[in-house]
């Protein structure tokens, strides 16, 4: 468990020094385990001081909903375009 919570916090840091986020949140299968989790944000602490860390309070349901958000942004973009602002300000991964 130490070796798989020190790799994901490496890549945790990394994907943050790229994108430069304000927070990340650990979510889904990683918040459950609280030892995990506390390995990544441990290792993740150690190479990105400025970024906020937190473990999500919503387990696995976060991410099925962040996916609902995204297909409901994506759907409505589609059927009316220019008079919809979507909920989410990052763009859907998928190309209209």
């Amino acid at each position: 468990m130490q070796e798989h919570g020190v790799a994901l916090g490496r890549i945790a840091a990394a994907a943050s020094t790229i994108l430069d986020p304000s927070i990340l949140v650990l979510g889904g299968g990683l918040s459950r385990n609280s030892v995990l989790a506390a390995l990544i944000m441990a290792e993740f602490r150690t190479r990105n001081p400025i970024t906020e860390i937190k473990v999500s309070q919503k387990d696995a349901d976060a991410t099925v909903e962040g996916a609902c958000m995204l297909a409901r942004d994506l759907a409505l973009q589609r059927l009316i375009e220019k008079c919809y602002r979507p909920l989410l300000m990052r763009p859907t991964l998928l190309e209209s």
